[in-house]
């Protein structure tokens, strides 16, 4: 049983402690904008325990195409595992990145990427560790 706490905290050691807990976070929000720095005159008080996003769809004929504001972390994290460098690169492609810190989202990527990759690792395996200890 301690070896179990043990792996629960040092996968709660990776969280960073800029995620808020009662108040939101503040983000760029933007719908199909036509550049990243358009899509930085709006910001949204996200729900509490929100992270930032930043969706960079790539689409014959229109280019790219902006989408900033606020997702569950979860949900973040699991489409941005599936980002592929060299397809988010293609036409088409839609990749999706994450950030959490106030109004992080203004980059068309988010810097920092394998510090969001070990968070989405140890999201994963957190969502496996109380599954197999919760039954």
């Amino acid at each position: 049983m301690k070896t179990r706490f043990y792996i629960f905290a040092g996968i709660l050691s990776l969280l960073p402690l800029e995620i808020p807990i009662c108040e939101g976070l503040d983000c760029y929000q933007c719908i199909e904008g036509w550049t990243s720095e358009s899509c930085t005159d709006s910001i949204i008080t996200c729900s509490a325990g929100d992270i930032c996003s930043n969706t960079v769809t790539r689409k014959q004929f229109y280019g790219r195409l902006y989408n900033k504001g606020c997702m569950r972390p979860n949900q973040c994290y699991d489409l941005q595992l599936l980002n592929n460098r060299k397809t988010c690169q293609e036409t088409p492609s839609t990749c999706v990145f994450c950030c959490e810190g106030r109004l992080c989202n203004k980059a068309e990527t988010v810097h920092g990427l394998p510090m969001t990759i070990i968070m989405s690792m140890a999201v994963a395996t957190l969502r496996v560790s109380l599954s197999v200890y919760s039954h």
